[in-house]
């Protein structure tokens, strides 16, 4: 279905100013009268929502906490629809606190595809598209793409709380983790907040609607993040009562997993270390990580370099992608979740490879700069370098070996890399080889220069 991202923001936005402006005439004392406020200015912007959906796209249901017209019978039969809260953060709006936002979220089958969230009293929308990553845009500012953090353990999460909503559950819950800050914040803003990196982990361990909830998810999981149940299952959409289950928001699957689920796991350390293994075979261990679209030749390198390395008398190994996939990792998909599931796991791969004395080489499209920041904090500083196979989307599509372009181009394949999903370039990698224009052989000279230069070889 095409729907136009830009009119949807546009419909937030004045929903936004008419809420404004009641919110201006609000005294911030929790009193009848501006309860009656509140009221009104959900109303003027509910009409307002829903009269600028209609007239764009007629045939799609709309479902909010103000109007439910279908039954849930229907709504099981229905493929699209669209949540609309027209002022999230009732309790800040009335309070005066300025955390209310406008949200809107157009839902296929049981998850958010689309999502809108504009924030009035900072003039600030944040919107994202399935395949299309997340994006800020503040008041007569160009759209800046945004993406959710990655923090060490030694750093510790900035946790989002809700302001109005305290739940007895969240002490126990988040004594799992390391807290450095705790954060207060009403409405979907926390959604926003974590989505660009200012924040780790919202836990919400009490009840909310699902249209609460459905824009914020698809903006935190199109920028990087994860909206999961306390079972950390996906939460989905279209319950009998629209109201969800517990759930936490995670900045990444790294935060996610942050404390093993068990705490009576020692590490056992080995008699034989790495520097043994490294001293038998005669040259150092490091992780050659190669990043780059589909057809840049990550691959072709990469056992290129094997084959060299093999004739100076190295012991190395390669990890390719689409290998990997057939085995280790063939119980994931390409959604953004189990890209940085994917990740996760080779990282812990070749750090364990490394320590064995090996000189790994990951061939992986990798196109989050997050996560290969998250593998390269695995990794001894200085034992991790970054090669960035850079070749033009032209040169890639003209390759096509595996034919993913040609049916990312005709919409068969979804969330491809380059096409319908971002490939974010590394801003500092090691080396940088033009693998559309540079001659193989050439290639493979510039990294075990590097290697050799850096007296790992």
């Amino acid at each position: 279905m095409d729907i136009n991202i830009k009119k949807i923001c546009d419909i937030a936005v004045k929903a936004g100013y008419l809420a404004l402006a009641r919110y201006n005439e609000n005294t911030g004392e929790d009193s009848e009268q501006s309860k009656s406020i509140s009221a009104v200015a959900g109303k003027e912007s509910h009409r307002l929502i829903k009269e600028g959906l209609i007239e764009l796209y007629p045939d799609i249901p709309i479902i909010s906490d103000e109007e439910k017209d279908i039954s849930y019978d229907e709504m099981s039969q229905i493929e699209y629809f669209w949540f609309i809260d027209p002022i999230d953060g009732i309790k800040e709006f009335i309070n005066k606190v300025g955390d209310f936002t406008v949200n809107i979220a157009l839902i296929k089958g049981r998850a958010p595809i689309l999502g809108v969230i504009y924030i009035p009293v900072d003039e600030i929308i944040y919107y994202a598209e399935k395949g299309n990553g997340a994006w800020k845009k503040s008041k007569n500012k160009k759209p800046v793409q945004i993406n959710t953090s990655y923090t060490t353990p030694e750093e510790g999460l900035v946790l989002l709380k809700s302001r109005s909503h305290p739940s007895l559950d969240l002490k126990r819950f988040v004594s799992n983790f390391f807290i450095n800050k705790a954060v207060p914040m009403g409405s979907s803003k926390k959604f926003c907040v974590l989505a660009e990196g200012k924040a780790d982990i919202y836990p919400r361990l009490t009840p909310t609607g699902e249209w609460d909830t459905a824009a914020g998810q698809c903006i935190v999981e199109e920028a990087g993040g994860l909206v999961v149940d306390i079972n950390h299952k996906p939460i989905s959409y279209k319950k009998r009562q629209f109201i969800n289950d517990n759930f936490i928001v995670y900045s990444s699957i790294n935060t996610m997993l942050f404390k093993p689920k068990s705490e009576n796991i020692p590490i056992h350390h080995a008699t034989i270390q790495r520097k043994h293994m490294e001293e038998l075979n005669k040259h150092r261990s490091c992780i050659i990580w190669l990043t780059g679209l589909s057809g840049s030749g990550k691959s072709t390198l990469a056992h290129a370099i094997q084959e060299q390395l093999h004739y100076l008398g190295c012991r190395s190994f390669v990890l390719d992608g689409d290998n990997v996939r057939h085995g280790l990792n063939k119980d994931l998909g390409f959604s953004v979740f189990d890209r940085q599931e994917n990740i996760r796991r080779i990282g812990e791969v070749t750090k364990l490879m490394m320590e064995s004395g090996m000189i790994v080489l990951a061939a992986f499209i990798s196109p989050y700069k997050r996560d290969r920041y998250m593998v390269r904090k695995l990794i001894p500083e200085g034992d991790f370098i970054e090669i960035y196979c850079a070749c033009s989307l032209e040169i890639c599509e003209k390759r096509d070996v595996k034919g993913h372009y040609k049916k990312a181009r005709a919409g068969e394949i979804i969330g491809f890399t380059g096409i319908s999903s971002p490939y974010e370039e590394p801003e500092n990698p090691e080396l940088t080889l033009n693998t559309g224009e540079t001659l193989l052989s050439e290639c493979v000279d510039e990294v075990i220069k590097y290697l050799m230069k850096a007296s790992f070889i």
